[in-house]
This record gives structure tokens, sequence and C-alpha cells, in this order.
């Protein structure tokens, strides 16, 4: 079991998780929405200075048909407000007791909720979070995830008397959250990885000069930007696959121009792998597509390419160069080729 797996298994029975990471801006204390007491959300809202969000992914907000997010809103905020809800039914206090907030929280996160059981506006500060984004917020959604439950949680912001944001270091020598179960944004993520990763879109045998090869797709299919995997062997048992990270060179791939060496990168890579038994060679596409111009230095799709060597079952390191060697256990060797 992951770190991440012992505290959703805590998550999940109601406990506050702090969910953070040295690179997100915002540590937050979390719990799961679906079993908040009145108790546990006037605990949540002390820690979080009187700021508590009930944040959910789009597609739970899409399902309880609420309005969306204010167009002023940065679209790729990882956190975007909406109007303040309550549930439609509530025990008569007008909404704003620790009870009918609770209420609505669970209301929010049950499965079965879906047009009118909310209404707008009310008094839960709601929150709209991509789960394709970085940071705490969308990590804590995917803690819900992993203990079983919709994506749907209480998020309090970790923030000092003035009002600002605590950085990562301070918060873990705060007496008041030190005693706090610690879920890591960046293991969270990793585990999102791996579920998306699970949606293979197609494999096939790909049979090439140098030997056999299986073609493997990851993404969805209207993507024109969907790396594809081109594995040879099982790296999956190997201690140390060779992985080649290839952005598509139209220049040098498909004409053979000797304007740059990506071609040869290329059957450099395969003779390697072919010699080894095994290896993968990861073909995305860049970001600015070009027939005359190489796609040197570009950024390719990078979680895209995370999910599907998840999906192979070789654990990638954190960053990804053109060419690095990665074993299942993610303690790889980096080795730039450009």
């Amino acid at each position: 079991m992951t770190a991440a797996s012992a505290v959703a298994e805590l998550f999940g029975e109601g406990m506050l998780v702090l969910v953070g990471g040295e690179d997100d801006r915002t540590t937050f204390v979390a719990a799961a929405a679906a079993p908040i007491a009145p108790e546990r959300l006037a605990q949540l809202q002390s820690l979080g200075q009187g700021t508590v969000v009930l944040g959910m992914s789009e597609l739970v907000a899409a399902r309880l048909r609420l309005p969306a997010p204010p167009p002023r809103t940065r679209p790729g905020a990882p956190l975007r407000l909406m109007a303040p809800v309550d549930a439609a039914r509530s025990s008569g206090d007008g909404g704003w007791s620790l009870q009918d907030r609770a209420l609505t929280m669970r209301v929010a996160a049950d499965p079965e909720s879906g047009s009118g059981a909310l209404t707008v506006p009310g008094h839960v500060l709601a929150g709209q979070v991509s789960l394709a984004a970085h940071g705490a917020a969308a990590a804590a959604l995917e803690l819900a995830q992993l203990a079983g439950m919709e994506p749907v949680v209480a998020l309090a912001p970790v923030l000092d008397e003035l009002g600002r944001v605590v950085p990562l270091a301070e918060v873990m020598e705060d007496p008041r959250l030190t005693p706090l179960p610690f879920a890591s944004s960046a293991e969270l993520h990793d585990h999102a990885l791996w579920r998306a990763a699970r949606e293979l879109a197609v494999t096939c045998e790909m049979p090439m000069r140098d030997g056999g090869f299986r073609a493997i797709g990851f993404g969805k299919g209207d993507d024109q930007r969907a790396p594809v995997a081109f594995v040879h062997g099982d790296p999956s048992t190997a201690d140390d696959p060779f992985v080649h990270v290839h952005l598509a060179c139209q220049l040098g791939d498909v004409f053979g121009s000797l304007l740059c060496d990506c071609r040869a990168e290329l059957d450099a890579a395969i003779g390697r792998i072919v010699a080894d038994g095994c290896g993968v060679i990861v073909y995305a596409q860049p970001a600015r597509p070009s027939f005359v111009h190489c796609p040197r230095g570009q950024a390719s799709v990078q979680p895209a390419v995370i999910g599907l060597l998840c999906a192979i079952g070789v654990r990638p390191p954190r960053a990804l160069t053109q060419t690095t060697t990665s074993g299942p256990d993610g303690a790889g060797e980096m080795e730039a080729w450009r």
C-alpha cells in the first residue's frame, strides 16, 4: 500500500488531511464531503481562518447543473469559484448553520444527486476544480477518488492571520496542523496518471525493419496530439528499460533532411532497444508541428506521455527529456541526447 493509499483510508473515514507539495502555491486542509459532519466542518473552518470551499470536479458540477464560473475567472485556474450553493432540503435554519452547510456538502458528494439537488444562491462557497490541473486542490479530489468517493471535498486553505497563504515548510511546523495526516500532491497526481492510463485507446502489432514492436495509443480518439508508444519486448520486467521520448519531426523523420539529426536519433534508439531486448519509443507530437522547422526544444504533452508509460508498466521519472532511461521503480538515469 502506498502512503497516499493509507492516507486515503483515513480520509474516507472522515479524518482531516493536509494536502500539498513544495511546488504548490497553497496547502489545503481537506475533508471528504461525503461523510462530513457539523463538528468536522467547524474544525475545518477554524483551521482555515473561516474560509472553506466545497471543491468539485467539472463533471460533478455539470451533473448538478450548477452555473459555470464567471467569465472573468481565468479558465486554466486550478480552483475556479462558482456561485454559493445550498441543499434543496435543509433543517430550516436558513442554510447558515453548520448542520445545513454540512448537509449541502454531503448532498453535493452523493452520486445520486442531480439537477435540483442544490439551489443557487446559497451559503456554501463552491469551486470547480480541473482534474487535469496540478496543485493541491486537484490532488485533494484525487484523494477522494482513491478513497472510493466522488471527487467532492471540503477545502480550507492554510492562511496566516493576515490571510496570506503559508508555505509548506511553515505549515509542517504549525503545532495545530502537524498531527494531521499528510498527503503529497505529487504522489496523488501520479495516482491520477495511473488511473488515466487504463484508458488505452488501441494496441496492435507493428513489425519494423529492425524487429517486432507493439504500437500502443493513449488518449481520446479525437486528440490529434496524443502520443503513441512503440514497445519492443516487455520493458516492465527489466530493471532499467531504455525509453526514448521523440518529438515528431516531419523535416527529419519523414523526409530525412540533413538539417537536423532527428531521424538518426530515432534509428539509434530503435537499434539500442532491439539490442537490449526491450524498450519503448514514445512518439509525441510537438506543440507546433511544421514541415519546414525541426521541433527541437518544444514541449510534448507530458501528462499524456507519463500516462502512456504508466500503462505500459514503466514508471517514468519526474522529468522527461528527449531520451530517458527509467526503471519500473522510477529510479532512472537521465540521458539527454539533445
